[in-house]
């Protein structure tokens, strides 16, 4: 039963990562794409796809056909998987509490402390997120609604 709760998870998530990262064909050209790092990757993302990675709700892949500039985001689930212990090197670390440090203003942005814990070896850890400014899009706009 160990070996279903510890290993077979690790052995699913690299067979995923094989398909993930497998080279893409451009339709155009019919040559593999280039896929950026996490550093490349955010020039061709919006702030919401910026956000959603830096709060692990999702985490975007961006495939880059060089030659025609054709390019290829895709969105992956970030909150099912639990993230790599740096203790016992398993994906067993799962938030289990967040809360609001800084409550974000208009001009001022937030802080959300996630803490983190290991199912399997009870490793405990606290990150760091920063919530950006409240917008002031509908600022004019009346909360009540039109009767």
């Amino acid at each position: 039963m160990l070996t279903l709760l510890i290993y077979y998870p690790k052995i699913l998530e690299k067979r995923l990562s094989k398909i993930r990262f497998k080279p893409r064909i451009s339709p155009k050209t019919g040559k593999p794409m280039r896929l950026f790092n996490e550093d490349e990757e955010d020039a061709y993302l919006t702030e919401e796809m910026i956000a959603h990675e830096l709060d692990y709700v999702y985490d975007y892949d961006v495939w880059l056909n060089e030659e025609t500039g054709f390019k290829l985001i895709e969105r992956y689930d970030g909150h099912l998987h639990a993230l790599i212990c740096d203790e016992c090197r398993f994906r067993t670390l799962k938030a289990y509490k967040e809360e609001i440090a800084v409550t974000p203003t208009h001009n001022i942005p937030g802080l959300l402390k996630k803490q983190f814990r290991c199912s399997n070896c009870g490793h405990r850890e606290e990150r760091e997120i920063r919530i950006d400014p409240l917008s002031t899009k509908y600022e004019g706009e009346s909360a009540q609604p039109a009767i």
